[in-house]
């Protein structure tokens, strides 16, 4: 398929420095920036393309790790009378004069 369209100058510098700092050419970066984004479920790409996810990674991927995370934080339930742990700037920087 041969797609046309126009970009702005800016669009066009960017897809430019995008495309040299990955050593191909504008056309194919943007072919790939295309194909991923219709192969992608979410229509996201991390590249910048799209809403992307945490990390640089796709939607999909990083819903499925912060998930996954969850599942074993609640399979790791708090033990009783242990404090929680105070990890908060107040309690890093004690004692240091701030």
């Amino acid at each position: 398929m041969t797609l046309r369209f126009d970009l702005s100058p800016d669009s066009e510098a960017r897809l430019r420095d995008r495309a040299s700092a990955s050593g191909v050419s504008p056309e194919e970066y943007a072919r790939r920036v295309v194909e991923q984004a219709v192969n992608d479920s979410n229509g996201a790409r991390s590249n910048g393309v799209g809403a992307g996810g945490v990390g640089g990674l796709p939607i999909a991927e990083s819903q499925r790790r912060s998930g996954a995370l969850d599942e074993w934080f609640r399979s790791h339930p708090a033990k009783p009378g242990v404090p929680p742990v105070d990890d908060g700037r107040g309690s890093i920087y004690a004692g240091r004069g701030e």
